[in-house]
């Protein structure tokens, strides 16, 4: 070891001059008064807010209150940091200059420190060139920091001539390389060098100062021994944020506490001529430690990691194992390093990150080239990328069957995922505290994920989980703070605990007919859950609570459906129901396929204002709807029996209550006592008024009428897939039929189906659902949202303000299907023409015709997706006729275009429609980019796909052509 100056503490120097007493200042600088045994001095200090700047003088002596101070010291930190310092003059009366003074003063070109200096504080002139001093001042910690006529060289500041003595790292951060021949790096040298990607360490190295390292962050390749450290100093790696070390071959001792004050090592590698390790060499434990050595160090145990790669079965005291024969040979391609499983299976395991390029892009392939030689990836190991900073953008190819425990936590700097179809499962914490992830799509072939998995993922706005997914872990979206939108896999059985805890951004939640059990605190800190959906169901569903308090006492509903049977505890220990006291909620409309409505269900729910029962719901239970003061209607089905005792107690603002049950329900005591019934309609079926009337608490309304839900209906429409329909004005209907016959293999046809048809109706009947579309929209005020116009018809529930959009279904299996809709309003459109310089297109609205999915005519033919190909269906004058809207392209006197030959340019809202006989006979996909164009039957084109169609559109957001 080294000893280059005698080392000195500036604190001892200091307290010769005793302590300070108070501050002035004095002609733009500030200073400290102090003192001593030879008389009182001042010191000068850093401004009480701001920083200097210009041209600095600093005078020999001060005047305070009438008396004269020599200055004689330079306080810590000073002028540190003042970048728009130009000049500073230090006066002779000058003996003591304190720690970081100058430190970061790059505007400072040269500096003259005069003969009078006695002491140097450490770092007092980082990063300051053209110092001038010719004195014989001590410095106050080892040469390292002292960079007073310093050799700068690159990114580097050297103590001495011959560059053997780094004093300072100056660079920008990226791959550093101590240069081999250093054999000194001093104090502080790289402390707060937080943007390095990878440094490496010579073996030439024999002596390191304390914090040298300190904020780093990166890779760290060390190729020299490491000596111990006092246990309580602040060693050479005190505060260092390193993820990943690598302890090269050229070392063979790792001394006690050398790495004790890195808490960050996500990976550690041991060389393979490592043969012993110190005491408390690593306090913190490493992620994954591998093991190149064969021969185990001595104490090997100080430096296992939660999971370790050894070459054979000599490592028994380390805990999680996995052995890797051919570990000696583990090669790095792409940022990834990867272990050979054995030749014969020509097959590799991922099981650590090494450099990750500029771009910050991560592909895992299910393929790998080693020496020349093509190796399948078998698996990602746990931990793979553990806290890894540098990934952004993160691709799983197909291939890779499972996302193992921890693969990717704490990486916050990712920001999107692309999961391979091939994927079965993600582990536990798989993608948490992935702070800067917004989105995630899961593949359908996944059927489950852990507990945690992208827990803390505070900016992901939108989850969806594929329909494989039957089974999620507690805690799975735990802080997903501003998560506002997840779609729920239509398979998933249950909710588990705490699953949406902390998403106080979630606004709605749809709850699939396969979940049978939403367990406690599910929901629990949802602030801004407004809009509750519990599909029509057959079976029951189960809900848990929050301890003692309601399961979604912490929502703020305004809306919730209840589509079939619902449990729970109804215990008072329990609050009674998930929704009692919920002050928040104003409308619930509970479905046929429940039967019954709990005793105290929606207790206290103070703003609710409308409530619509079905007809499966035979009785109400006590203080069911007490307290409920705002409500104002109340509708309740055919089946409805009883009602209990002060079922409707302090509902005084009720209004409206209209019962289709053709016999009154009996009442309990007091159950309808505080509703005004002076003021409330009661509404019953026409030709059971008499019988209300008489019965027991109904005969006192005073206003009974015959309930207008209960009339006649008012017609019926069936709409069979295959027949022209024309509808020349809107119309209400009490029923509408949609009837199509389905083979097992039609999949992706533009088979729409309204809205106001739950998406339970098209399961129960084979039907499955691709998404919600409303694609076949347009913007025509160009403001970037689809404009409430469609292109066919728009079915509305009656009294509804929105249209209802449609489901593209998917797949389906064979047979014939009847989809019925009640009380629906249809309403007819109008052709829609947009004009152009010598042609036109026109949307216009034809019958059905089965096998043709989307349509679009040119030269008075029809085209359609056949098989991914734009094929020729038929002549115009054939009869035969696509579904519903098509484009008719024609000259502006309605004549056909002449041929496919002719080039065809529409500009509509500003985006290009074009059409090209060589688009049509062409396998490449016309367009700006791949991942903008789509075919004509919905289905979206990635990469190199195929799109042999002539008709595309460039920006799919504002027009879609069917």
């Amino acid at each position: 070891m080294k000893t280059n100056l005698k080392i000195l503490c500036l604190t001892a120097l200091l307290m010769l001059g005793g302590q300070a007493l108070y501050g002035f200042m004095s002609d733009g600088l500030y200073y400290n008064i102090s003192s001593s045994s030879s008389g009182e001095y001042v010191i000068v200090t850093s401004p009480s807010s701001g920083k200097y700047k210009g041209d600095i003088i600093i005078p020999s002596t001060v005047t305070y209150s009438g008396k004269t101070y020599p200055v004689r010291s330079i306080g810590i930190s000073a002028f540190s940091g003042c970048t728009e310092l130009t000049s500073v003059s230090i006066p002779s009366s000058v003996l003591y200059i304190s720690q970081h003074v100058f430190s970061g003063c790059t505007g400072l070109t040269s500096i003259y420190v005069p003969n009078s200096v006695v002491s140097i504080g450490y770092m007092a002139f980082n990063k300051v060139k053209n110092v001038v001093y010719n004195g014989s001042a001590t410095n106050d910690k080892p040469w390292g920091a002292l960079t007073i006529n310093g050799v700068f060289d690159g990114d580097f500041i050297y103590a001495d001539a011959e560059k053997t003595q780094l004093s300072v790292y100056i660079g920008n951060g990226g791959d550093v390389v101590i240069p081999e021949g250093v054999t000194d790096i001093g104090y502080y040298a790289f402390n707060g060098a937080n943007k390095l990607t990878t440094l490496t360490i010579p073996s030439s190295v024999t002596n390191i100062g304390n914090r040298v390292f300190e904020g780093c962050t990166g890779h760290l390749i060390v190729n020299c021994n490491i000596g111990s450290v006092s246990a309580s100093s602040n060693g050479w790696f005190y505060n260092s944020k390193f993820n990943h070390i690598e302890i090269g071959n050229d070392v063979t001792t790792i001394g006690d506490y050398a790495f004790s004050d890195n808490s960050n090592i996500s990976s550690l590698t041991i060389g393979n001529n490592v043969k012993t390790i110190g005491i408390y060499a690593f306090t913190s434990t490493p992620v994954k430690t591998v093991w190149l050595p064969n021969t185990p160090p001595s104490y090997y145990a100080r430096a296992k990691g939660k999971i370790n790669y050894v070459s054979n079965a000599n490592y028994s005291e380390l805990g999680e194992v996995q052995i890797y024969s051919y570990l000696s040979s583990m090669f790095e391609v792409d940022g990834i390093k990867y272990v050979l499983i054995s030749p014969s299976e020509r097959a590799c395991d991922a099981i650590d990150i090494g450099t990750i390029g500029e771009d910050s892009i991560l592909i895992i392939n299910k393929q790998v080239a080693y020496r020349g030689i093509t190796l399948s990836v078998k698996k990602i190991n746990p931990y793979f990328a553990y806290n890894e900073k540098e990934i952004k953008y993160l691709t799983i190819s197909d291939g890779i069957m499972s996302m193992p425990d921890y693969a990717f936590y704490g990486c916050s700097s990712i920001q999107s995922i692309n999961l391979g179809s091939s994927l079965t499962s993600l582990g536990i914490y798989a993608f948490s505290e992935c702070n800067s992830l917004k989105q995630i799509k899961i593949p359908d072939n996944v059927s489950e994920i852990g507990k945690y998995a992208f827990s803390g993922c505070k900016k992901m706005e939108k989850a969806n989980l594929g329909n494989g997914v039957t089974t999620i872990g507690t805690y799975i979206f735990q802080n997903c703070s501003t998560m506002n939108s997840i779609v729920i896999s239509s398979n998933l059985q249950t909710i588990p605990r705490y699953a949406f805890t902390g998403c106080s951004s979630l606004k709605s939640i749809c709850i699939p007919q396969s979940v049978s059990l939403i367990n406690d605190y599910a929901f629990s800190g949802c602030t801004n859950l407004t809009n509750l959906i519990i599909e029509n169901r057959t079976s029951t569903l189960t809900l848990g609570n929050n301890g003692t308090s309601p399961l979604f006492v912490d929502c703020q509903f305004d809306s919730v459906y209840i589509g079939g049977k619902i449990s729970y505890n109804t215990s008072p220990d329990y609050s009674y129901s998930p929704f009692y006291s919920n002050t928040f909620l104003r409308k619930v409309v509970i479905a046929d396929k429940e039967t019954e409505i709990y005793d105290n269900e929606f207790y206290g729910c103070t703003n609710l204002t409308s409530v619509s029962i079905g007809d499966g719901v035979k009785s109400i239970g006590k203080y069911a709807f007490s307290g409920c003061s705002s409500l104002e209607s109340f509708v309740f089905g055919s089946g409805m029996k009883s009602i209990g005792q002060e079922a409707f107690s302090d509902c005084s603002a009720l209004t409206s209550l209209y019962s289709e049950a053709a016999t009154p329900p009996t009442c309990g005591t007091q159950a309808l006592e505080d509703i005004n019934k002076w003021e409330c309609t009661l509404y019953v079926p026409s030709e059971n008024i008499v019988q209300y009337q008489t019965a027991n608490q109904w005969q006192d309304f005073f206003f009974v009428d015959a309930n207008p839900y209960t009339s006649e209906p008012i017609t019926q429409l069936s709409i069979t897939d295959g027949d022209a329909l024309v509808i020349p004005t809107s119309t209400n209907y009490a029923t509408v039929n949609y009837s199509r016959t389905f083979s097992s293999a039609d999949k992706w046809q533009a088979f729409y189906v309204p809205f106001s048809i739950p998406v339970e109706t098209l399961a129960e009947n084979g039907l499955e659902v691709a998404e919600l579309n409303n694609i076949h929209m347009y913007d025509t005020d160009e403001d970037g949202e689809f404009d409430k116009t469609t292109l066919e018809f728009l079915y509305l529930k009656r009294g509804a303000t929105e249209p209802n959009y449609p489901y593209l279904i998917k797949s389906a299996s064979a047979g014939d299907v009847t989809l019925t809709m009640t009380d629906v309003e249809v309403k007819a459109t109008e052709e829609t023409e947009i004009e152009c310089s010598t042609t036109r297109a026109v949307f216009k609205i034809r019958g059905t015709y089965a096998g043709i999915s989307g349509a679009v005519m040119y030269a008075n033919n029809y085209y359609a997706m056949g098989g991914g190909t734009l094929v020729r269906m038929a002549n115009a004058d054939s009869g035969l006729k696509p579904q519903r809207w098509y484009l008719s392209v024609e000259n502006k006197d309605g004549s056909p275009a002449e041929s496919l030959a002719a080039t065809m340019r529409i500009s509509i809202d500003g985006i290009e429609i074009e059409e090209d006989v060589t688009a049509i006979s062409e396998v490449n996909a016309i367009g700006q980019k791949q991942d903008e164009v789509y075919m004509l039957d919905g289905r979206k084109l990635n990469g190199t796909a195929a799109l042999k169609s002539g008709l595309y559109v460039k920006n799919h957001k504002k027009l879609f052509v069917r």
